[in-house]
C-alpha cells in the first residue's frame, strides 16, 4: 500500500517549490469534466451547438484547511506572481505522490480565511490538462 504524505507541492520549474499541508482527506476533491460547447453555422445560416466532453481537461476542487501563515503567504505569492492566477501552467504533486503536469488554477481569485484554530483555509480549483503521471 502506498504511503500517503501530509503535504502537497506546487512547482513551476523554478525555485523555491511551494509545499503546503495537504487537504484534510487524502485524495479529497472530485474530478469534474470540463464541458466544451461547439457552435457552428450550416450552409442555410442556421446556428447550432452541441456540447462535447474532454477527457484531458478536468476541474478538481481542493480545500486546504490547515495552512500556517508562512504556507498561506507562499501559496499566495505562487498564485499571483508565478502562476498568475489561471495564466501559467505548473506541476502539482498530491499527497499520494501523483504528479499532475500542466495544471492551472481554475480561477483568478485567491481568498484565504483564518480559522478558529489560528490556521488558514483556502479553496482552490485545479484545471488539469494532462493525465496523471505516477512517480
Amino acid at each position: 500500500m502506498p504511503t500517503i504524505a501530509t503535504t502537497v507541492s506546487f512547482n513551476d520549474g523554478t525555485n523555491p517549490v511551494v509545499t503546503v499541508n495537504g487537504p484534510s482527506m487524502a485524495g479529497s476533491g472530485a474530478y469534474q469534466t470540463l464541458p466544451i460547447t461547439v457552435t457552428e453555422e450550416s450552409a442555410g445560416r442556421t446556428l447550432w451547438s452541441y456540447q462535447m466532453t474532454s477527457k484531458k481537461i478536468r476541474l478538481w476542487p481542493i480545500t486546504f484547511n490547515t495552512l500556517t501563515l508562512t504556507m498561506k503567504d507562499n501559496l499566495l505569492d505562487f498564485f499571483f506572481n508565478k502562476a498568475i492566477g489561471p495564466t501559467n501552467p505548473f506541476n502539482y504533486i498530491h499527497t499520494d505522490g501523483t504528479t499532475y503536469t500542466d495544471c492551472r488554477f481554475g480561477s483568478d481569485t485567491f481568498s484565504p480565511r483564518r480559522t478558529e484554530r489560528g490556521t488558514y483555509e483556502v479553496a482552490i480549483v485545479l484545471r488539469i490538462e494532462d493525465q496523471a503521471i505516477q512517480n
